[in-house]
């Protein structure tokens, strides 16, 4: 996980939230300015009755439409929010360019590993390419996947940067040909290209139809939850949802299918980026390649060539009902949220293989504790798989299942159902 970054100044814009329209902040502007799985539900404890909760926002959330006419929005209660740090907003403005140009970067990035590989096996005996397949014509098959790839992304990167990709002679040293290990300053960096490569095979989870299988496993019982607990709910726009770590937002727009107002909270620049071209300017399917990257444990060739069409269902096509809100913020999410305008503000929090992110999760406890109106629901689907469990130089606290669901009542929850899910 990344370094955390500075909540965002609130800006203000008349005209109503067209219904066909997602509010989205935009993480350019946001930064700029500032296998067991465990489904649980929590509810914190209260003398009030859940049908207490039930009330209409009281803020508008700090939003930024991309492309779209925005929503009304509040002043910050922070009048420092208003004020980012400039060396903060350079800062944060650079990470927002570096993932813009990583995607740029990546046909340039994966047609010099093409070329590497394909030189590597043209080293090969004679008699070993003999009794192989013959290489040229995948390696053309990959290189028309690599290209698909990139028209997809530039789609995407195109919204926020102008500019040509890199050519593939730009491209560092170590990955245009040969099997040396020369070094050089690459455009972008294997971490944040791996991200770009990452983004690519958790689109096929999100919006391709192969990933409606795990969608079903993990999202459905949780939407379920949520419209068991408000099941008496006469007007669900009026109730306030949170998706924190939502990624690439399937589970969010979920949400927001069933008429809840929903909020998506994401801290990754290439998940938001993605997040924002399907959410407000998709408007038909793209095949992508997301296996072509993958080497290791393949079956055959063909299912390092099998194209996924995404998304499954265009969001634009969502019509919000009145009153209902839809929005994405971008964001550290302990910094966004633990704050006193978020105090009590939520009726629903939906985390979905988050609760592990955090190098203590405790935090993340506390912060939905403060989040959650009196009575308010927590819903949690995920493993405890804590992601800076081998990094010596970061902090992480790893707390059994046990020792966790004990900290979450000390905290103020009471825990009404729980389930182990095999994967």
């Amino acid at each position: 996980m990344e370094n955390s970054r500075s909540p965002a100044e609130s800006l203000s814009s008349g005209g109503d939230l067209p219904s066909r329209t997602t509010g989205f902040v935009s993480s350019k502007e946001f930064y700029q300015r500032q296998r067991n799985r465990l489904c649980r539900r929590a509810v914190r404890d209260s003398a009030e009755s859940s049908e207490d909760c039930q009330h209409p926002p009281s803020v508008s959330v700090p939003t930024v439409s991309t492309g779209h006419p925005i929503s009304p929005l509040a002043s910050p209660a922070d009048p420092c929010a208003s004020q980012p740090d400039e060396d903060q907003a350079e800062a944060e403005s650079r990470t927002f360019h570096t993932a813009v140009q990583a995607m740029l970067s990546y046909e340039a990035h994966s047609m010099a590993v093409l070329e590497r590989l394909r030189e590597c096996w043209s080293l090969l005996p004679a008699h070993h390419k003999s009794i192989l397949p013959d290489y040229e014509a995948h390696h053309s098959q990959l290189v028309r996947c690599v290209e698909q790839n990139q028209c997809f992304l530039k789609k995407i990167s195109g919204l926020h940067e102008s500019g040509d990709s890199p050519s593939s002679s730009d491209a560092p040293a170590e990955l245009r040909g040969g099997c040396s290990h020369q070094r050089s300053h690459p455009l972008a960096s294997e971490t944040d290209l791996d991200k770009v490569r990452t983004t690519l095979r958790q689109l096929v989870r999100d919006w391709g139809a192969e990933g409606d299988a795990e969608r079903e496993q993990c999202y459905t019982p949780m939407l379920n939850e949520l419209d068991s607990f408000f099941a008496s709910a006469t007007d669900k726009a009026k109730l306030r949802v949170l998706v924190p770590g939502s990624g690439l937002s399937r589970l969010a727009y979920e949400v927001a299918k069933r008429r809840y107002s929903c909020q998506g909270n994401e801290f990754s620049f290439h998940m938001l980026l993605v997040s924002d071209y399907l959410l407000n300017h998709c408007s038909s399917r793209s095949k992508i390649f997301p296996y072509i990257h993958q080497t290791s444990n393949v079956m055959g060739r063909e299912d390092s060539i099998r194209g996924v069409e995404i998304p499954d269902e265009l969001p634009r096509g969502l019509t919000l009902a009145k009153g209902q809100e839809f929005t994405m913020v971008g964001g550290d999410f302990l910094e966004v949220y633990r704050t006193a305008e978020h105090a009590g503000k939520w009726d629903a929090v939906m985390t979905c293989f988050f609760l592990d992110t955090a190098r203590n999760p405790l935090e993340y406890v506390e912060t939905v504790h403060h989040l959650l109106a009196p009575g308010g629901v927590w819903i949690n689907l995920g493993p405890l798989l804590y992601h800076f469990a081998e990094m010596r130089s970061e902090v992480s606290v790893e707390l059994s299942l046990e020792e966790l669901k004990a900290s979450i009542q000390k905290l103020g929850f009471r825990i009404e159902r729980e389930k182990l899910q095999q994967s």
